[in-house]
């Protein structure tokens, strides 16, 4: 808790996103990723409920989970749906890790640490499409 505490508020985050961005100078020419639908949902009714202004480049990423699953479906020679009576489960990002026989390294639903295995699933996911 003391982490989340200390941490600088959502505005103050979003203007050094977007420093970083342009000092870097990739402003153009970069995607956000994540696995699942946190920036759709939580980011969106977070700048709502707060009337914060929300840069246009932040309605737009890639889903590593759905490039996980887009990936297995061209290379897998199985059935890719399961019947219709059989609910199937979302990809997520132990999934992700164990297919590529990784192990989560930090603490689970901590930011920082979700961010940088994300990172380490999409290096993963680049390498086998190399």
């Amino acid at each position: 808790q003391a982490t989340v505490d200390a941490a600088p508020e959502l505005p103050q985050v979003l203007q050094e996103l977007d420093a970083w961005l342009v000092a870097h100078n990739v402003l153009d020419d970069f995607a956000l990723a994540t696995d699942g639908w946190d920036l759709r949902h939580f980011l969106d009714s977070e700048t709502t409920r707060k009337n914060i202004f929300k840069k246009s480049y932040l309605n737009a990423w890639c889903d590593l989970t759905r490039s996980f699953d887009k990936q297995r479906a061209m290379t897998s020679k199985r059935r890719l749906k399961p019947p219709p009576h059989i609910r199937a489960r979302r990809t997520n990002m132990g999934k992700m890790l164990r297919f590529y026989k990784l192990s989560f390294k930090g603490r689970p639903h901590s930011g920082i640490d979700d961010a940088r295995n994300l990172a380490i699933i999409a290096c993963a996911l680049l390498k086998e499409n190399a």
